[in-house]
């Protein structure tokens, strides 16, 4: 029996944080983390979350771009055996309502908006009135609890700063409480939620290390990757490649081929992966000159 199956996400990100330490874990968005606070930041936030009742087994729906937040709380969730479900912010609202409702998401954690384009607060609106009064609500009445990531956060919802710290609610937790949470997580429990069905903490950590195997990333790697956590398919061959082997990950909340190639170049990207459309606009970009990065392989995929 393999390491990974018997690890779970915290397990393996509390390893990381003591193996790896004060080495650089991610880069998004001007926000660096190395693994140890990863590590402090996944443990404050599943405090808040057993703060704000969500417990082993309950499904926490994720609705953003690439992010510290996102991944913070991804790791926030497994720690006390809550399940990830990804959520595009981009979905139009009777998508997103499908979304949440099929999985019977207990706790949605959103961005206001995206840019001037899209205002997910508007869309939420549209689908559950009872975000603008006290939740829960007819529509969805498994969502107990909203906390909003930005500027416009409707009554029924939480702000995000005030979700984190806990302000005027009264309620405060230990930290031996998340402990005592993560003990009671198995590797068989779920992680990550795609429509129905969902992903478990060991096929997680074994997909993650085969794919680390298989790509040849090696500790120290500056990884590079623009594909969005909120598609399923790319939480493993990016999030769980690069900390499978002590890499740090490179990315950025919406792909945009000059601003990669600036990123990658900046970074010293090592390694980069993508779809055959990002690595074409990448390479047909004006700006794209090959030998100012410092790569060393890449991949992609079909078909994306």
């Amino acid at each position: 029996m393999t390491t990974q199956d018997t690890a779970t996400l915290g397990n393996a990100l509390e390893r990381a944080a003591a193996r790896w330490t004060d080495q650089e874990a991610f880069v998004c968005d001007g926000i660096r983390m190395a693994y140890r606070d990863l590590a402090d930041a996944a443990r404050r936030t599943a405090a808040a979350l057993l703060a704000r009742g969500v417990r082993k087994g309950d499904r926490v729906a994720v609705c953003m771009d690439n992010s510290a937040a996102w991944l913070t709380l991804f790791y926030a969730n497994a720690l006390i055996g809550a399940a990830t479900v990804a959520v595009d912010p981009r979905l139009p609202p009777r998508a997103l309502e499908q979304r949440l409702r099929q999985t019977g998401s207990a706790l949605l954690v959103t961005v206001d908006r995206i840019g001037d384009a899209v205002d997910v607060i508007a869309a939420l609106r549209t689908i559950e009135p009872a975000l603008d009064v006290a939740l829960p609500g007819r529509v969805l009445p498994q969502l107990r609890t909203v906390v909003v990531l930005g500027y416009a956060v409707p009554r029924g919802a939480v702000g995000y700063g005030a979700f984190q710290g806990q302000a005027g609610t009264g309620v405060t937790v230990d930290r031996a409480a998340v402990a005592h949470a993560a003990a009671a997580v198995a590797p068989d429990d779920a992680a990550l939620v795609l429509d129905i069905d969902a992903l478990s903490h060991a096929t997680l950590l074994r997909d993650g290390a085969a794919a680390a195997k298989r790509i040849g990333i090696r500790p120290g790697d500056r990884y590079f990757s623009a594909r969005p956590f909120h598609d399923l398919a790319d939480v493993t061959p990016a999030i769980l490649v690069a900390f499978s082997v002590g890499a740090c990950l490179v990315t950025m909340p919406d792909f945009d081929a000059g601003e990669a190639l600036r990123l990658m170049e900046r970074e010293r990207c090592t390694l980069v992966a993508g779809d055959d459309a990002t690595a074409r606009r990448m390479m047909e970009h004006p700006s794209c000159d090959i030998g100012r990065l410092s790569l060393r392989d890449g991949w992609s995929v079909h078909g994306s």
